[in-house]
């Protein structure tokens, strides 16, 4: 037996021997044991032993060399590094984000589609509404003559104009259509044809009174009010050239200022009406009035406002109305000027009071046969108005205006508007 074998048989008696001897002393012991030293850290070398209920009971030093577990051990895990993707799985990568662009640009375009629709929509009702707030004003101050409105008649108004039964101030009618024109239609200019022409005719509502001593034979004396909206640069002359009416309730008189000048230290202004030949239209010869004017008496501007559907300088049908207006302060003619694009026809219907109780007795169009325009009291407009962009919808809508059913070719928003108007001058 070599020594080395010997020294281990000889320990391992040693070991056998101490813990039977261990077991012996402690079988019956109520107490643990705690090992301590290098029993603790289990080195092959001598060891106390200490016999205690707890640690609580050994002194400092003893617990300070005690060995206990820090931590669990811990447990190194090798990672595999990624080396790379097959096709396949590129292709279904693909594949996924295709689908999740694809309905990426759906909702897009939905989105916009919807967006351009309520957009269109929206400008349509509010070209629709402006459309009729314009009408139904003008409408409504049809044939209005100062406080003489009411018991208004032609036979009691002197016309000194030299042209009195001119379109544009021939007040004889103060309410004037003309139903369906034709191509041939020159009365106004550029009027889309199939659709309907309202002329209104009366003073505008800023009326002027006249101061003393009123009037004389080429002259009128007027309030400085009269000049209150001339800008800076023509603040005593923007009303020469304009058609005027000087009326008392009873009686009036249609004339063209030919000359407006300040008078008595700013307290008048004095509105001349001479017989020039330089003014269009100008005033008869001689220019003295056979009515005369005083207290109370008052006078306004002239209004000749003429409704009608024009194409616009881009080709899109609008409403237009066409206005008398002076140009170089002596020239009237009237004035076209676009109020509202994507106005794409216009009815007229006028009702008639034929019982004298200020209420329409049936409406018809312009030109009917038996049709008074002198008692319409009340008109009814119909306005077919469209979107200004196309492809807002799908395909072509239907549309039904003035009782006949229309498939477009294009594929444009429509909508009626449609609103009944009092002349509220012809109403008790």
């Amino acid at each position: 037996m070599s020594v080395i074998n010997l020294i281990q048989r000889v320990r391992e008696k040693k070991k056998t021997a101490v813990l039977s001897s261990l077991k012996q002393m402690f079988k019956d012991g109520s107490y643990p044991l705690c090992l301590v030293d290098a029993c603790a850290t289990g080195l092959n070398r001598g060891c106390d032993l200490r016999i205690a209920s707890s640690t609580n009971q050994l002194d400092p030093n003893t617990t300070d060399s005690m060995q206990m577990p820090s931590q669990a051990p811990q447990v190194r895990i090798k990672a595999h590094r990624q080396t790379g993707i097959t096709l396949v799985e590129i292709l279904i990568a693909m594949l996924i984000g295709a689908f999740l662009i694809g309905g990426v640009l759906q909702i897009f375009l939905n989105t916009r589609q919807t967006y351009r629709m309520q957009e269109a929509l929206s400008r349509l009702q509010e070209n629709g509404r402006f459309a009729l707030d314009f009408l139904s004003k003008d409408i409504r101050m049809a044939g209005f003559f100062g406080c003489s409105s009411r018991s208004f008649d032609i036979a009691n108004v002197e016309n000194e104009l030299k042209d009195p039964s001119n379109f544009a101030w021939d007040i004889t009618t103060p309410v004037q259509g003309f139903d369906d024109v034709s191509a041939g239609f020159t009365t106004v200019a550029n009027v889309v044809p199939g659709t309907d022409v309202i002329v209104l005719r009366g003073l505008s509502n800023g009326s002027t009174p006249l101061i003393s001593p009123f009037s004389d034979s080429a002259q009128m004396f007027v309030d400085t009010s009269f000049n209150s909206d001339c800008p800076a640069a023509s603040s005593n002359t923007c009303h020469e050239g304009e058609i005027l009416m000087v009326t008392d309730c009873t009686q009036g008189t249609l004339f063209q200022a030919t000359q407006t000048t300040p008078i008595g230290a700013g307290s008048g202004v004095n509105v001349v009406h001479s017989a020039t030949a330089t003014f269009t239209p100008g005033n008869n010869s001689p220019a003295t009035f056979t009515k005369s004017y005083g207290d109370g008496s008052q006078i306004a501007k002239l209004n000749t406002f003429a409704y009608y559907i024009r194409l616009n300088g881009a080709g899109v049908r609008s409403l237009y109305r066409s206005r008398i207006n002076v140009t170089g302060s002596s020239v009237n003619a009237l004035l076209a000027e676009e109020l509202v694009e994507g106005i794409e026809n216009m009815q007229v219907f006028y009702g008639e009071d034929t019982d004298a109780d200020g209420t329409a007795n049936y409406y018809v169009a312009a030109g009917t046969a038996g049709l008074d325009m002198n008692q319409v009291v009340s008109i009814r407009i119909s306005l077919l108005a469209r979107t200004l962009d196309d492809n807002i919808t799908h395909e072509p809508l239907a549309y039904t205006y003035n009782g006949a059913a229309t498939t477009p070719a294009d594929r444009r928003l429509r909508r009626v508007f449609s609103s009944t108007i009092a002349v509220r001058n012809r109403l008790p």
